[in-house]
């Protein structure tokens, strides 16, 4: 796994924004890459040493915030797009063994559909890096969440974590170089 964390972390670092982007993808798909190296290690690449001003947050959001919440969201349409056309076949052959069943899934659709809080836990359940995002957009695709709010809470809550996980990068690197010595 190391091997391949360090082959993202390089394929960034020579992409620069569009490495990130396709990692992002990648990342979403692929569930044990986590989506806290690529976007803590491109802010520690990207704007390690620099100051705070308009032009690095500039970068920030330009090779960090947006690549991510774009390739997050592309990415995690192929989950949410596999559970929304196979998922009630899956829950009617398999979903005794998972305590589902398409009366309970019908009604977590009426739910969240009844109630805007509800939708808007979407998004901020995709702040949290914890939580693997797979989860988030197998469970929109099988509740048939509209794809127009899915992709606007995808993109608003990604763009988010980016944002804050990107600054942490930033901020880690400062540390770091004043435990450098010679700095």
């Amino acid at each position: 796994m190391s091997f391949f964390i360090e082959k993202i972390i390089q394929f960034i670092v020579d992409q620069g924004a569009l490495g990130v982007f396709v990692a992002s993808i990648v990342e979403e798909i692929i569930v044990p890459i986590p989506s806290t190296i690529i976007q803590t290690g491109a802010g520690f690449l990207f704007l390690s040493g620099m100051p705070v001003d308009a032009n690095s947050i500039w970068i920030l959001f330009s090779r960090i915030v947006v690549p991510s919440a774009l390739g997050a969201t592309i990415g995690s349409l192929v989950i949410y797009g596999l559970v929304y056309w196979g998922g009630m076949p899956f829950v009617k052959k398999f979903g005794k063994y998972f305590f589902l069943t398409p009366k309970k899934v019908e009604k977590a659709k009426e739910t969240v559909l009844s109630h805007r809080s509800i939708i808007w836990a979407f998004c901020v359940v995709r702040f949290i890096p914890i939580l693997p995002s797979v989860f988030i957009a197998a469970g929109a695709g099988l509740i048939r969440l509209p794809i127009r709010i899915y992709l606007w809470t995808s993109m608003l809550g990604i763009a988010v974590r980016a944002t804050y996980l990107g600054l942490i990068g930033w901020f880690v690197a400062e540390a770091s170089e004043a435990f450098v010595p010679g700095h």
